[in-house]
This record gives structure tokens, sequence and C-alpha cells, in this order.
């Protein structure tokens, strides 16, 4: 059993807050009539097209279709899953979440709460052993790296002990074994007790995207080995889903995003006033990643090594990173220095002219190639080409593919014709013919046949309408009975509305938008916001199911036609004369609706 919230629970949470009130905290709104404006926080436009309607509690941008209630703004904004979001917006309003999920969930929850309390103590207890006696090394370290004090108290800073189990004494008292064995920064020692796992090494507490402490990085200061050593995974931390520094970072993201590998790196950036600055956490880059960014950006700018390791995370950071539909470009730093060492060397305006200058991902992946291929031979001009055409076949942007061919036609003296054919040759070969591009295609056949379906669509009307206004119900009770909905979400979703208007309960357009995903929620506000702006909702509503019972009907004749089609060489004449029948009286139904 997962965890869980009562639904009557999470409504009283959605409506104790005030959607422009949360809005509010994060984008600058203008009223506007009913609507409050304000510019989308979750894409980058100069004129405000996020709407927020109070008197609906929801919100949409206009430009870029998102949705939804105050929960799915707070999903959004926060990177949160659905009960973090409900959790999130309860804290806000004092209200308690009652415990009404399993003996094992209950236990966990209490568990990851008990590691964080932990990881706390131990970022505290890592800072104050850096001011005191025992961290004067670290402390020379830090400041021979460049490091100001405002800087290490901003990022918790701090420095393990040389010693065994100086930590250890500390918290074994405090917490529970289980949280000091499940928190990841003690190992158990061969009698069963435990031991530090962080021992004379500069300290770099972890923070989530909401500025938890969930892990930590601990850096040598010698040239012993490992030279990062970080938290294992937890059950409050996961390398694949956190970046170092992203809870800074995504305040200042809205132009893009700097990557880089090492925490030195994001600190001393931060440090030099570039602050839309993230790193990885000793792990190649991860989907997961890819989409907390895509919260916050819509361009990444890589930076990392110039090394054959560096070279490798850099194409494999593009590739996941083209995939979640963002903008790539790459930073080459000069002579192979690092963002810290050229930052402090350089300063903050000689970086930032090299990251207005940072080439694109295609342009990137060109340079790599060139410098593994003697263009000099024949064979590697033909190699060349080969691949150039790879490259430039999964550019689906036909004005930016058009771009690079006259640009690579032009810098290698390649024919434009010889790069097109390569490429369809190619797209034959390959991309038509791929299985997964088959499956891909047909599911979007699927998809937007659904989204063109007339039936289905009106069927969302329906919905959207009722729970709006509930009183429409009543009118159209007995039409409902008599029709089946189709779309069985929809079937679902408005049972569920009947349901509670019959226990004579409020529903509210906010409580349906809670039950759908990011997705199905931003195109309901989207329908309600374009399409139900009726007149006369009672009318508009009856006028719907009219138009569902001609669809059906027309469905019906369709069935008939092509069953009496297939009985013309058939000697039953029974069966002829009923279809017949059947016929006429769709027909009579028909012609009375249209009346």
């Amino acid at each position: 059993m997962g965890r869980y919230i009562a639904d009557d629970l999470v409504e009283e949470i959605r409506l104790s807050n005030d959607i422009v009130d949360v809005v509010s905290q994060y984008v600058k709104l203008e009223r506007k009539g009913k609507h409050m404006f304000g510019l989308c926080p979750f894409h980058r436009e100069k004129t405000a097209s996020f709407s927020v309607t109070e008197s609906k509690q929801m919100y949409y941008c206009y430009s870029c279709g998102k949705g939804g209630n105050v929960i799915n703004f707070i999903k959004d904004i926060e990177n949160l899953d659905f009960i973090d979001a409900v959790e999130f917006l309860a804290a806000r309003v004092g209200i308690e979440i009652p415990d009404t999920v399993s003996d094992k969930d209950v236990k966990l929850s209490s568990l990851k709460k008990e590691v964080k309390e932990l990881n706390v103590y131990a970022g505290r207890f890592f800072y104050d052993n850096l001011l005191s006696e025992d961290g004067k090394s670290a402390r020379k370290y830090l400041k021979d790296r460049g490091l100001l004090q405002n800087t290490i108290k901003k990022f918790g800073i701090g420095y393990s002990s040389n010693k065994w189990d100086k930590l250890y004494c500390s918290v074994k008292d405090k917490f529970s074994e289980e949280a000091i064995e499940k928190s990841g920064i003690f190992l158990r020692n061969k009698n069963g007790g435990f031991y530090d796992r962080f021992r004379n090494r500069v300290m770099f507490p972890i923070f989530d995207i909401r500025g938890e402490v969930v892990g930590f990085g601990g850096r040598t200061m010698d040239n012993s080995t490992p030279k990062y050593l970080n938290s294992p995974e937890t059950v409050v931390y996961s390398k694949r889903k956190n970046l170092y520094a992203m809870n800074f970072a995504k305040r200042y993201s809205e132009e893009n995003l700097i990557m880089v590998e090492g925490y030195m790196d994001a600190v001393s950036l931060h440090q030099a006033g570039v602050r839309n600055v993230a790193a990885s956490l000793g792990t190649a880059f991860t989907e997961e990643q890819a989409r907390l960014i895509k919260k916050y950006t819509k361009e990444v700018v890589l930076s990392y090594d110039m090394d054959s390791a560096g070279q490798n995370a850099t194409a494999r950071a593009i590739k996941i990173l083209e995939d979640a539909g963002l903008q790539i470009k790459v930073l080459t730093i000069p002579k192979g220095k690092d963002p810290d060492e050229f930052i402090k060397k350089y300063g903050r305006e000689v970086f930032c002219d090299l990251v207005k200058d940072s080439i694109t991902a295609f342009e990137y992946r060109v340079r790599t190639l060139e410098k593994s291929i003697d263009l000099d031979s024949l064979n590697g001009r033909v190699k060349f080409l080969n691949e150039i055409a790879k490259i430039l076949s999964s550019i689906y942007n036909s004005l930016e593919r058009e771009v690079y061919i006259n640009k690579i036609a032009k810098d290698y003296k390649i024919s434009q014709e010889s790069i097109l054919k390569e490429i369809e040759r190619l797209s034959n070969k390959e991309i038509l013919n791929s299985p997964k591009l088959k499956t891909i295609t047909s599911n979007r056949r699927k998809l937007i046949k659904k989204s063109n379906d007339v039936l289905s669509h009106y069927e969302e009307l329906i919905l959207i309408l009722i729970a709006n206004n509930n009183e429409l119900f009543w009118s159209v009770e007995k039409d409902l009975e008599e029709i089946e909905f189709e779309d069985e979400t929809v079937r679902e979703l408005l049972a569920g509305v009947i349901k509670k208007i019959k226990n004579k309960e409020i529903v509210a357009f906010g409580w349906l938008l809670s039950l759908l995903n990011d997705d199905e929620a931003s195109r309901y506000v989207r329908i309600y916001e374009d399409e139900c702006n009726f007149g006369n909702n009672q009318k508009a509503i009856l006028d719907i199911i009219k138009k569902m019972r001609i669809i059906k009907l027309k469905k019906k004749q369709q069935n008939i036609v092509q069953k009496l089609s297939e009985e013309i060489l058939s000697d039953d004449e029974e069966s002829k004369i009923r279809l017949k029948y059947e016929l006429e009286k769709v027909l009579e139904e028909m012609k009375i609706l249209r009346k």
C-alpha cells in the first residue's frame, strides 16, 4: 500500500490554499478583469500569458497550455509528486495529515524523517568541526581554494575528522540504530558496531530541490583516493534524481542552466555571481535529472572536463537532454581549465562571455568527429560524410537541419546534394524501418485519433460542465442513464462526480482536476477556458447530448448497412427484413432528433 491521503482531506487542503496567494509567491500577478496575469513560470516569455482565475481556483497558460488547480501548480513548480504536493500545501496552512497508511508505510515515513534529522545534525556537526581546532587544515585548504566564509556558510561546507568514530560517538545516543545504519553516513565494523564513513575530508552537504539535506560528498585534501566520496543511495537520497546546488540554481535558471562536474566548480561559480549553476553527483547524467532541469529552464550549457571521461559524459548528457526536449550548448574552456580554476583567474565577465560563445550540440559533435577522422584521406572524408549525415538525420526541425547542411557543405567543401542523399538513405534504412519508431508512430496515431474523436470530446464537455455546475446533472439525469459513455476514463470520472452529487456533496472543478495527471488537468482547463463559454449551460449540455445520440445512431446505421451488404447474396430473407426494419427505426430516430 502506497502513501494515501483521504479524498475529503485533499479537498479541504486544496480549498484552504487560495491559488492566488500560492501562485503569488512564485509569480508577480496583475489583475485584468476577472483574471490575474503574470509571466508563466513554466516557460520563457516576455508577454504575460499565464492566468489565474480566483473564482474557479485554477491557473492556465495560454501560451504553453499548462493548467490545473493549486495542487497541480505546486507539483510542477516544486517538482513534487501528488502526495508531496498535498503535504506541502497542508503544512503551509497548518493542516495535520493523519497516518492513514499501512504499518509498513508509517514505519518507513518515520525512518525517513529521522534520517533527515540525522543528516541535518551531521551537517551542523561537520560545519562546527570545520570551525574548531580540528578543522584548521581544512580551513586552510578552503582558503587556498579561494572560498570566502559567507560561501562556506551558505553551502554548509564542513570537515569530517580523521578519527574513526567522532561523529558516531556524538549521534549514537541521539538517534536509533536503524536510522544510523540507513543514513549512509556510517559503516558497520566487524563487531557489529559503527564507524564514520567520511574521515579527514572537506564535506559538502547535498540538498534536494526543497533545500533539505539528503546526503553528503566528501573531498580529500591530499592525493588519497577516492578523490570524492559520496553518500550511497538511501531512503532519502537518490543520485539519479538530484543535482548539487540545484536548490539555489533553480531561481536563476530562466535563461539557461550551466551544468558542471564538481562541487568546487559549482561553489566557485556561485561565489563569483554565476548562480544558474548545478553539478552532477558522481554519476552519469540521468533522465530523472533531465526532467528535474526541464522544470526550471529550456536550455542547458554543459561545461564538463575536457579529458576523455568528461567528453564521454558530455556526449551522454547531450543525448539525454535532447530526448527530454531541452536545447543544449557546450562550453569549452581554453587550455583545458575547469570552471573553478578559470573563473578565479579571469573573473565573472570573461566566464560569462565564454557562456555566450558556447557552441550548439551539433557543432560540438562535428568538432569532436573532426578530431577523430583524417579528413585529408578519401576514406576519411567518406566516413566523415556518413557520420555527419547520421547526426543531421536526427534533427527533426527542417529549418535547423537546412542551416547545418549549408554550413557543413561550405566548411568542408561537400555538396549539399551529397549530404541530402545520404540523409535520405539513412532515413529510409535506419529511421523509417526502426521498430521503436514504428511503435512511437503507432502510439501517436492512436493518441491523435482519440484527441480528434468528436464523441469522446463531447463526453469530456459534459463532465466538465457538470463539475462546474452541479445543478445541470438533475436536468439531464435520465438522458445520461440512457447514454453509455465510450471513454472509460471519462465514464469513471463522471460516475464519481454523480455519486457525490447524489450524496448531496458539492463537487468543484478543482476537485476533478485533482484526480487527473498534469497533462490531463492542463487539457481540461484548456477545454473549460476555450469551449465552455455558453450563454445557457443547460441548453448547451442538452445540445451536446443530442449530438452524441446522432453520432451513435450514425454508427449504428453504418453497421446495419454493412451487414445488409453482406446479406445480399444470402437466402436468409428473415435476416434481411429484420435489418431493414432496424435501419428504418434508426433513420426515424435520427429524423426526430434533428427536428
